[in-house]
């Protein structure tokens, strides 16, 4: 039973290491390696992860980022709001 239970992990072992040289061999250009393994690993399942774009995010057409906001603490008030020319916190503290 010994001798099967470290024959199953030897293969695992062996099974991650080749994943990971695979992932770092195939990697794409300014794909991480955690990612590329991460890519590989679900390809054993049959789920394709996409490749990472080289543009950085890209966001659907009609949503931005920033616009108005404020921040909320624990007990629901408002501490700052982009609005505000300066962060009240901040300036009572000075």
């Amino acid at each position: 039973m010994r001798l099967a239970i470290r024959l199953v992990s030897l293969a695992l072992i062996l099974l991650l290491l080749g994943l990971w040289g695979a992932a770092w061999f195939a990697r794409t250009p300014g794909e991480g390696l955690g990612d590329a393994f991460l890519r590989r690993f679900a390809a054993l399942f049959g789920a394709e992860m996409p490749v990472p774009s080289t543009g950085g995010v890209q966001l659907p057409q009609g949503m931005s980022l920033g616009g108005p906001f404020s921040l909320v603490d624990q007990a629901g008030r408002r501490r700052w709001s982009a609005a505000s020319a300066a962060c009240p916190a901040r300036s009572s503290a000075a």
